[in-house]
């Protein structure tokens, strides 16, 4: 059986904001990877009839140690010929050994580790995944749903039905319970994966926590539904983390899938 045509619109800015120095996220859009120590902008129109991934990382560690770790996960995502969620889950938790690795055989590269977001598309079903506090969210019936999972203290206690506010928000937000890499010892991981069934238009946003920690879930569905062109989505929320103070790296994709067939 022939896999659908997909008519694929991504937006894209990876940006370091407006108190970091350098930029250690970027974003993958199919197999090439995008980054920039300051700012880049993506727009793309293509046409799919294969398997396919999009995906955005937020790197950590001292040093240059996050810009790396970051880089090298969605380099290896990009290579990716299997879609399927079960490779996914093994590729993700094979990059988590590999950058504890990394970080344990170089002085200047110790923690290093990155957090991740993205979806791919297997032919059939789209598949959501997620470690550490990166963001996949879905438009459905024009309401904006989170789908992945915070792996930060805020989002055990959202799990448990508790909301975090006042001044342990913070805290407990920049706070990570998981990610590829970023420890000393090698630690199992879990990383979250979703199996989303497509209807004939999909709409994906991916971002790094520099937009979510700095602009409400409220504020984003508004952008969302006030712009329907995916360009313009990205360009203001871009402009309101800016705006709100842009305390960390700002990477925010805004993809829009129609399946002609």
């Amino acid at each position: 059986m022939n896999k659908p045509l997909c008519s694929i619109y991504f937006s894209g800015v990876t940006h370091r904001g407006c108190v970091r120095d350098n930029n250690e996220d970027c974003m993958l859009l199919f197999h090439k990877v995008f980054y920039d120590r300051q700012e880049l902008w993506i727009n793309s129109r293509d046409e799919l009839s294969g398997g396919w991934i999009c995906a955005v990382a937020d790197g950590i560690g001292g040093s240059m140690a996050g810009e790396i770790a970051s880089q090298y996960v969605l380099r290896k995502l990009s290579r990716l010929r299997n879609y399927s969620l079960l490779h996914i889950e093994k590729t993700l938790k094979n990059l988590n050994r590999e950058l504890i690795k990394m970080g344990n055989s170089k002085h200047t590269l110790h923690g290093l580790g990155t957090t991740v977001a993205g979806i791919d598309y297997d032919g059939e079903n789209i598949i959501g995944f997620n470690v550490g506090d990166a963001r996949l969210y879905r438009l459905v019936d024009k309401k904006l749903k989170q789908i992945s999972i915070d792996d930060n203290l805020a989002g055990i206690f959202k799990k448990q039905g508790f909301e975090v506010n006042g001044l342990y928000r913070s805290y407990f937000s920049y706070t990570l319970t998981q990610s590829l890499g970023g420890s000393d010892v090698l630690n199992k991981i879990s990383p979250h994966l979703f199996v989303i069934k497509p209807g004939k238009i999909e709409r994906f946003l991916l971002c790094t926590d520099g937009l979510t920690n700095m602009v409400s879930n409220e504020e984003i569905e508004d952008v969302i539904l006030k712009n329907s062109i995916t360009e313009e989505v990205v360009k203001k929320l871009l402009d309101i983390s800016i705006k709100t103070g842009g305390r960390d790296n700002i990477t925010i994709a805004y993809i829009e899938i129609q399946f002609l067939e």
